[in-house]
């Protein structure tokens, strides 16, 4: 729903294409719908939505190796070895492989026809 409304607000209130872009990468949890609002704005919206969502996406990863140490030194969460943070048992291991996709992608090791369905497959299929 937010993918129609945002847009739509945005236009109603006349904000700038970064502005909405800025506005809809922060206000929005989804990546997927972040994308498609921003883009149903304009292609510069779309743009500057898609990388304030990734960049607050990329900053998940330190918040919550800082929030998993702080909740392991409370006392009684099971979580630590004598007085020790257990490492290991708060690391979130999914984000490895997120980087490991981030790299892949960024590194441009994929064929293209894999990355791209077509000039627009990604945007059709959001």
């Amino acid at each position: 729903m937010r993918i129609f409304i945002y847009p739509i607000i945005g236009h109603f209130l006349g904000l700038h294409e970064a502005t909405f872009g800025t506005w809809a990468g922060t206000a929005i949890n989804d990546t997927s719908q972040v994308i498609a609002a921003g883009f149903m704005y304009s292609q510069k919206s779309g743009e500057i939505a898609t990388v304030v969502k990734l960049t607050r996406t990329l900053f998940m990863l330190p918040l919550i190796v800082l929030l998993g140490f702080i909740y392991a030194r409370k006392e009684g969460s099971g979580i630590q070895l004598k007085g020790r943070v257990q490492f290991k048992k708060i690391f979130p291991w999914f984000l490895l492989g997120f980087l490991a996709m981030a790299l892949i992608r960024t590194i441009d090791i994929l064929p293209s026809g894999i990355v791209y369905i077509s000039p627009s497959g990604d945007k059709t299929l959001l």
